[in-house]
């Protein structure tokens, strides 16, 4: 247990040092005056404590559990992971570096693996007696291991340990440890160390930025995580400090800011080396300053002190003679725990177990060519382990054991063991070689793998016994283990636990009751070329106490470096009615069988999250790669969500088979991680929170014999059918069948959803159905106009139901004519002429009708689409050649099904009369291109044309607002010369389109002596015009010249003139989206104006009225898409701009106002829509409109004047809310 202590000054460690004691503040004044400025620059702080975690309330909590266990957005390896607090605001992005593998601390963060066999932790922390590595979680299939502490390795001077284990550790790999040490400042080198992450499972509190606390979980409950700053050096570097109590300070203390609280005492601080480029432990957390506190304090890992640690655990090498040959026969003497390897005259000593001392074995290091090593007695090393560099083989003439902490083999050797083990231990194995395990008859031990490989060979003895081992366990997600045969090890006593690994077959069949796995990490495979694998999975859940059971791995090799040879699955549930939930995926080389009427339930995951939080929506996709499914008769199959089925299923007579979401169908299977125990039932429309992602896509074929039903609800099927005549297929309004050969099926019912027949390589196609009970229903079918063929429905006993569409838009694109009617769909006598309608299609701007017709012939209902001459008897058609099939041209691949969604008749109705303003007629090109005449009619898309023409009336709006801009400047001069600047913001709108603009005029004006004035201008003005599908975002840069005469009578006479560039970046969605893109825009101006000006100096106030004549000349541009283009016209424009402006002056300050009406002389150029259908040519939209304006104007200084003005454009097509105006001008 962590104990309470303070920090205290050391005179003989010359630092501060953890005394065990109640939590007080510190008392010496003394002490508080001499290190009062160190305890802030270091923020080493006088009250200590033994830590937890600290975070700010403004995150969500659930983000700092993530984060310690490397679940939800944090996996190992992710990068430029985005922080957001409950608002919705970036705290900031972990960009600097990939998120870092937290295996190697243990499960309640007090310790961190620095070696196979070693921690770090704090010496104080005296009451810990062992670790665990891997999640906390009690699910039984875990088989969690404890490693025990057999020498705890205090340091002498810090607040530091390594302790010993007394076993290898198999769940995971060491971290890496820094490789500066205790350099002081080392760590404040933000190049080399540009972020620092800890995590913990100390008191838990949230603190608001009040700073007030509240206490949210006890310490060792759980593991929290996150950020703190570059931490600071002192006590010569081997002590870091770093104010991680700044919690809300993200520009210093990252994204995440946690700090260490009561029970983090041991925790690590990881750093990300750059010139290493990788994660490495920098330090153990040692103190802080209480609850909500500023700051910790880490003690550096003193390298060193940890080296000499390590060896002081190794006995001399041993070395193998294989020149002289021969066995180096090992003795041992459990009395004294010593021993000797001979091989012939040369001798080693060894150190094993003595009595209960596991600390007194030592660990041995082998190398040479080819070594033979003989037991000839028991060997307990205790907490020795065996390391081989090279080749060996391990045996005993006379059947002795050995124990110890494990076996590491080097990456590329092999290690023949030969050997057995005890009941109740278990043989640790690491290290990228190869373990070939070849010993004789039962073996009551276990094994624990962790990396490399191991291939279980146990011989039988001669009584036909054979077990390599007792209970297997797979960690780490790094080994293999490879079965030489089937015998080798009880299946059900087969553990996948923390991350798992791959268990290859090897050509062998194996059952399991249960596949015990704890995580996704879980592989079997079959890596053998010649043999072809069976796994059968045959009981009930976890303790036999249900009949649900989840299998979170991977069957099949996903690895391209290995061979994925032939593995079948069969679920054949003993108990007739069990559920195996398969979510991991597959990438198998084999079939999936489905028997005893057992339901094979397939679909993604749920991301994991810290205490087995589960967020609806929140999944992982799975792929299942696979040969066949086979379902067996009354058997099911559910594809249920979030998956994708690459293989073809064939259900048996009265299988049941489902794709996708359908309410009151589909089944949804959940682990429980605390208890390893799954749960199923029917999915309800709450757990389809995005049916986008969780849609499933299957692509395969389907066989459906009799009586068997196949369900497709939020799903897309890519393939075949072949279904018996009393088969049954069931679509909902969100399935989607892809038809890529011909097909039938017994009985069609649906009541929407889409079939279709089109594919990148199509052929004419038949579609049967002995019954059809369909509703609304969408059907696209492919034809060819040259070969005169096409797709076909074909309905032959029974139809009822409606509005169900043909759609033949592939038709677009062909030319020419079809040489005979040709029938689409056919149905029996008596079914309603309505049954099928043919369906309107859209492309470009034109709405497109096929040429069609529904007759009765030969005791048929035939929907054709019509050629030039009837259709021969079916005995006459010309049938093409199988190796002739037509491929439509390139140009003629039909549009993605989705993309290609029928237009019912009544979104054809026009406009209502009120918001269509006429508009001139519209021009059809000479010579236009209309493909497909006589294959169909063509109509106007009035609403599509209307949204387009007012997308790009955008640059008319933009323009007209800034035509008069230089008449506002020189009514705002004076007589004196002036510099000025003017802020402008300006909103309105158009026909559903609102319009936002601002900007910065600047400019000079000088006044002459003789009434003469000119000036000059630049404006930097930029905005958007929008609506719910369409936004315009746009720049534009102006310049302008103006001159002008006031004479005394009151007559005045200006002109202007001035250049502009446009550039637009148009963004749209829906229907239009391919005409997105930028246009740039030139545009020259000119202007007059002449006035006459009234002025009452008893009223000190005038009125002027005023014509005016603005033009402007623009450049045209275009914009292509696929299927239509735009030409925006360049040319002249012109209006006439009446209206009086009345001024009323004060001693400091004048008013203004006025009214203005403005008239097109000539309008604006306009817009070319144009498709393959035909050209429409549109003018543009009036500009007619009434202006008023009030301004008031002040001195704020001699020389300094400040106006304000608001003004607002009404009674024409566009309009202007608000104009407001905030300008400056220095007079000199």
């Amino acid at each position: 247990m962590n104990k309470i202590f303070s920090l205290k000054f050391s005179t003989a460690s010359g630092g501060l040092i953890a005394v065990s004691e109640l939590a007080r503040k510190c008392v010496k004044k003394s002490f508080r005056r001499r290190h009062i400025a160190s305890c802030l620059l270091m923020a080493t702080l006088c009250p200590g404590y033994i830590f937890a975690g600290t975070v700010n309330s403004d995150i969500d909590y659930q983000l700092f559990r993530d984060f310690a266990e490397n679940k939800g957005h944090f996996i190992a390896g992710s990068t430029n992971i985005t922080i957001t607090d409950k608002s919705g605001n970036v705290t900031g992005i972990l960009d600097k570096a990939p998120m870092p593998d937290f295996s190697s601390v243990s499960s309640n963060g007090v310790a961190t693996l620095i070696n196979p066999q070693y921690v770090a932790s704090v010496k104080h922390n005296g009451g810990y007696q062992g670790v665990t590595f891997g999640n906390k979680n009690q699910n039984p299939d875990n088989d969690h291991f404890n490693y025990k502490i057999v020498d705890r390795n205090n340091h002498a001077k810090l607040d530091f340990h390594a302790p010993r284990l007394n076993k290898v550790v198999t769940e995971t790999a060491p971290s890496a440890i820094t490789e500066q040490g205790a350099t002081p400042g080392a760590y404040l080198d933000k190049e080399r160390y540009p972020v620092f992450y800890r995590l913990g499972s100390g008191t838990q509190y949230i603190k608001d930025e009040s700073g007030n606390l509240v206490k949210v979980g006890a310490a060792y409950s759980y593991l929290t995580g996150g950020t703190v700053p570059n931490p600071s050096s002192y006590n010569n570097g081997q002590m870091v400090s770093a104010a991680s109590g700044s919690v809300f300070n993200y520009l210093t203390n990252g994204a995440l800011p946690i700090y260490g609280e009561a029970g983090d005492s041991g925790s690590p601080l990881f750093g990300w080396d750059t010139t290493l480029n990788k994660w490495v432990l920098v330090g153990v957390l040692t103190a802080g300053n209480g609850p909500g506190g500023k700051a910790n304090n880490w003690a550096v890992l003193p390298l060193d002190f940890i080296q000499t640690t390590l060896d002081e655990d190794n006995d001399a090498p041993v070395i193998y003679d294989s020149v002289n040959g021969g066995a180096l026969d090992w003795v041992f003497d459990s009395a004294t725990g010593i021993g000797t390897l001979t091989q012939g005259i040369t001798k080693f000593e060894m150190h094993g177990q003595k009595a209960a001392d596991l600390d007194a074995g030592k660990n041995l290091i082998f190398s040479g060519v080819d070594g033979k090593l003989n037991l000839k007695n028991d060997v307990h090393q205790g907490a020795g382990a065996l390391t081989f560099k090279n080749d060996f083989t391990v045996a005993s003439d006379s059947g002795n054991i050995w124990t110890g902490a494990g076996v590491i083999v080097d990456k590329d050797a092999t290690v023949k063991w030969q050997i057995n083990g005890q009941h109740n231990d278990a043989l640790h194995k690491i290290g990228e070689g190869t373990l070939y395990v070849n010993g004789i008859g039962t073996n009551p031990g276990d094994l624990r793998v962790g990396d490399g490989t191991v291939i279980l060979a146990q011989q039988a003895d001669e009584n036909g016994n054979k077990q390599a081992f007792n209970k297997l366990t797979i960690t780490s997600g790094r080994p293999t283990v490879v079965l030489k045969d089937a015998e080798q090890v009880n299946p059900d006593n087969i553990y996948f636990g923390y991350r798992g690994g791959r268990l290859d077959l090897n050509g062998n069949n194996l059952s399991f009751s249960r596949i015990k796995n704890a995580d996704s990490g879980a592989n079997i495979v079959n890596n053998n070329k010649e043999i072809a694998s069976l796994l059968t999975i045959n009981g009930k859940g976890m303790d036999d106490k249900n009949n649900f059971q989840t299998f979170l791995g991977i069957l099949g090799e996903t690895d391209s470096k290995r061979h994925n040879g032939v593995l079948n699955v069969s679920y054949a549930p003993v108990a007739g009615s069990g559920v195996l939930n398969l979510s991991g995926g597959s990438n198998l080389n084999g079939d999936i069988n489905v028997q005893n009427g057992g339901t094979l339930l397939l679909s993604g995951n749920p991301v994991q999250h810290a205490g087995n939080v589960f967020i609806e929506g929140d999944w992982n996709k799975t792929q299942f790669n696979l040969n066949n499914i086979n379902v067996a008769s009354g058997s099911s199959l559910h594809v249920s969500e979030y998956a994708e089925l690459n293989g073809n299923i064939n259900a048996g007579e009265g299988a049941f088979v489902s794709l996708g979401y359908t309410e009151g169908v589909t089944q949804r299977c959940k682990l429980d991680n605390n208890t390893g125990k799954t749960s199923c039932s029917h999915m309800t429309p709450e757990n389809v929170v995005d049916s986008k992602a969780s849609r499933v896509i299957a692509t395969g074929d389907v066989t459906l014999n009799g009586g068997s039903l196949m369900h497709v609800g939020n799903a897309s099927l890519t393939g075949g059918i072949s279904g018996a005549p009393d088969s049954h297929l069931i679509l909902s309004s969100d399935a989607m069948i892809n038809l890529d050969k011909n097909s039938s099926v017994g009985r069609l019912v649906s009541e929407g959803g889409k079939v279709s027949m089109l594919s990148s390589e199509w052929s004419p196609k038949k579609f049967t159905i002995e019954e059809s009970y369909t509703s609304n229903l969408a059907l696209n079918m492919g034809v060819n106009i040259k070969d005169n063929v096409g797709d076909k429905i074909e309905i032959l006993n029974l139809a009822q139901g409606a509005n169900n569409s043909l759609d033949l838009s592939n038709l677009y694109g062909q030319s020419g004519e079809l040489a005979y009617d040709l029938t689409i769909a056919s149905a029996p006598s008596g079914t309603s002429h309505d049954f099928f309608s043919f369906a309107s299609f859209d492309r470009g701007f034109t709405v497109y009708t096929p040429n069609t017709q529904v007759t009765e012939q030969d005791g048929k209902v035939l929907w054709q689409l019509k050629g030039k001459n009837p259709a021969p008897p079916e005995s006459e058609k010309p049938v093409p050649p199988e190796s002739e099939k037509p491929v439509p041209p390139e140009s003629e691949k039909p549009v993605p099904p989705e993309s290609e969604k029928p237009v019912p008749p009544e979104t054809e109705k026009p406009v209502p009369p009120e918001t269509e303003k006429p508009v001139p007629p519209e021009t059809e090109t000479p010579g236009a291109t209309q493909p497909g005449n006589g294959l169909f009619d063509g109509k106007d898309n009035k609403k599509l044309l209307k949204d387009a023409r007012n997308m790009f009336a955008s640059r008319q709006y933009l323009i007209s607002n800034s035509s008069d801009r230089w008449e506002m400047i020189i009514d705002d001069a004076t007589r004196n010369d002036n510099v000025w600047a003017m802020n402008t913001f300006r909103t309105g709108g158009y026909d559903g389109f609102t319009a936002k603009q601002h900007g910065l005029d600047l400019g000079i004006h000088k006044a002459q002596d003789s009434d003469y004035f000119w000036g000059a201008g630049i404006g930097f003005h930029k905005g958007d015009t929008s609506n719910s599908l369409f936004r315009d975002d746009y720049k534009m840069f102006s310049g302008n010249l103006y001159l002008g005469k006031d004479f005394e009578s009151g007559l005045f006479v200006n002109a202007a003139v001035g250049y502009k560039h446009l550039s637009e970046n148009f963004k749209v969605k829906g229907e239009l989206n391919d005409l997105s893109g930028k246009v740039n825009t030139n545009i020259v101006t000119a202007g007059a104006r002449v006035g006459y000006r009234m002025h009452s100096d008893e009223l000190q106030a005038s009125v002027s009225p005023s014509v005016s004549v603005n033009s402007s000349w623009m450049e045209g541009g275009k914009i292509h898409a696929k299927e239509r283009q735009v030409d925006l016209h360049s040319g002249w424009a012109a209006s006439v701009k009446a209206g009086v402006l009345a001024d009323k002056s004060f001693e400091n300050s004048k008013v203004t106002g006025g009214i203005y009406r403005n008239f097109s002389v000539k309008d604006m150029p306009g817009v070319t829509l144009s498709d393959s259908w035909k050209s429409r040519n549109y003018e543009a939209k009036k500009d007619d409109h009434f202006t008023a304006t009030i301004g008031v104007e002040g001195k704020i200084t001699e020389k300094m004047n400040a106006n304000l003005k608001v003004s607002s454009h009404f009674g024409g097509d566009f309009k202007t809310d608000t104009v407001g105006i905030l300008g400056l001008k220095y007079e000199f």
